[in-house]
């Protein structure tokens, strides 16, 4: 492990690698209710239950309520199924409220991103986190579906929000099969700039394989 830290810092005083977040970088964040974010598994506790236990079932097939609860922990598929219900801007609804204005960990872990001069940082995440970690320390310019080159071309540091924000609603996210299958034959801008820079170098990924 030790070994591994060594080549890594090393490989970052020589070039500027780009950076990969995925929800583990959110872990300890509060959204503007001061909750705190829900990361995998209770993000799909979340939406199961507020959509098939709080929420009115009487229309849907029991048979249908029988597969959702057993697919309750796989958040891509309940995703699934609130397409097939027409639930999806009710579920967009619901993300957004849940993941805008987060406040970062109050042991001051996600400042530590601003440390780094980042020049590229994508993310997988459609919270707000990462703006409000770098607001009043540095600028930042965001890319997403509604600013696809960025919103400002003074700043350093480019935050590039591949799959949905929070700031974009109009524009979606990407939670299920569809969305997914759509963002990638899409030729997306944002995607196909994520190409280029892992292309061009080296890839720092807070994103599970496993």
């Amino acid at each position: 492990m030790v070994k591994d830290f060594d080549f890594l810092l090393e490989r970052m005083k020589q070039n500027h690698p780009v950076l990969l977040l995925g929800a583990g970088f959110s872990y300890g964040a509060t959204n503007g209710v001061n909750e705190p974010l829900p990361l995998g598994s209770k993000l799909a506790d979340m939406i199961y239950t507020h959509f098939f236990v709080d929420g009115d079932t009487s229309s849907i097939d029991s048979s249908i309520l029988d597969e959702i609860y057993n697919k309750k922990t796989d958040l891509k598929e309940l995703c699934n199924y609130l397409r097939l219900l027409k639930k999806t801007d009710e579920r967009n609804h619901l993300l957004r409220r849940t993941f805008r204005d987060c406040k970062p960990a109050t042991d001051g872990f996600h400042a530590y991103l601003t440390k780094y001069p980042w020049e590229y940082i994508f993310t997988l995440n459609i919270d707000d986190l990462v703006e409000n970690v770098y607001r009043g320390q540095q600028p930042i310019s965001v890319w997403d579906l509604n600013n696809p080159n960025g919103n400002n071309r003074n700043s350093n540091v480019n935050l590039i929000k591949l799959h949905g924000s929070v700031d974009a609603p109009d524009k979606g996210y990407i939670f299920d099969n569809s969305e997914y299958r759509d963002f990638t034959v899409s030729s997306n801008c944002l995607l196909r700039e994520f190409a280029h820079q892992a292309l061009q170098h080296d890839l720092v990924s807070t994103v599970s394989t496993s």
